[in-house]
């Protein structure tokens, strides 16, 4: 099995001309070395991590594209549902069409898949991966690359979404660009990170879909020099304001299940304005047993 990953940026200039958007040309860079563009004979697919679902898998990638922007002094980026959606789509159509480019089987650009699935973006990045069988294999691989490196450590993003299929049967018979064969890669990968216009998204424990503990870290990407509060309900009297910062220490409500940690962001020290909220799922803690000693009468 092989490995492969490509990048590409897009900027919509949203700020010269109101509804106006234009996409700069795609960035693309070969990292690895020339044979993994060539044919090559079928080789065996590997097996994803024991227990992970897609949904996971996806999960675990986002999380440590975030720890690695919080080791570089950056905000972490929040889940986006139609993101999500769109990055799945592309995953899906390189593993069923067998090609591996930012521009799908139909033609459509990383913008046109992330308006197409309700994304009002300001900026947006895509970074693909193939042929890794986990989230810490493409994270020890996209900082050596100066292209895939640029998404991770852009401050501008808020928000990611991650789409990832595993295809057994994949063969060595994947089109790349450029004309090149390769495969096969088993495992797909897409992550598109953008930002919207005046759009603030809560961020749980680094974007962890299941918590451990009550005690978390909270922020809203995109708030560097304003002030934010975070709350367990959308209830504000009381609450008091403190500077942003990438992690800010916050504690959830006792008992498990699904928690949702609510924001507000305070605008040119002005205007207040509400967070998308987050949610997150706090494991139930098993009880503790307690053994007594046996007294004798």
């Amino acid at each position: 099995m092989l490995r492969y990953i490509m990048t590409t940026l897009l900027l919509c200039a949203a700020l010269a001309q109101a509804g106006a958007a234009t996409a700069a040309a795609p960035l693309t860079d070969m990292d690895l070395p020339a044979a993994t563009q060539t044919a090559s004979s079928p080789l065996a697919c590997g097996a994803p991590p024991a227990g992970s679902t897609p949904a996971s898998q996806a999960n675990a990638l986002l999380v440590e594209v975030n720890r690695f922007r919080l080791q570089n002094g950056l905000y972490p980026l929040a889940y986006n549902a139609l993101l999500a959606a769109a990055t799945l789509g592309h995953s899906q159509d390189m593993s069923q069409k067998d090609f591996f480019s930012h521009i799908g089987s139909n033609g459509s650009t990383p913008t046109d898949r992330a308006q197409a699935a309700g994304y009002d973006l300001f900026r947006l990045w895509e970074n693909l991966a193939g042929g890794h069988e986990n989230a810490a294999l493409i994270i020890a691989e996209w900082p050596l690359s100066p292209a895939h490196r640029s998404l991770l450590v852009d401050p501008v993003l808020t928000e990611a979404g991650i789409g990832y299929v595993h295809d057994p049967n994949d063969q060595g018979n994947v089109r790349l660009d450029g004309g090149g064969i390769g495969g096969p890669y088993c495992f797909y990968w897409t992550l598109n990170a953008g930002s919207r216009a005046m759009v603030y998204p809560v961020v749980i424990n680094h974007g962890e879909a299941t918590l451990t503990s009550r005690n978390v870290m909270v922020t809203i990407p995109g708030t560097a020099g304003m002030q934010v509060r975070f709350a367990n309900q959308p209830q504000w009297t009381g609450v008091p304001w403190q500077n942003s910062a990438p992690a800010i220490p916050f504690e959830l409500p006792p008992g498990g299940g699904p928690k949702t940690v609510y924001g507000q962001v305070l605008f040119g020290g002005i205007l207040t304005i509400d967070a998308l909220p987050a949610t997150a799922t706090l494991q139930q803690s098993a009880p503790r047993l307690v053994y007594l000693p046996l007294m004798k009468r």
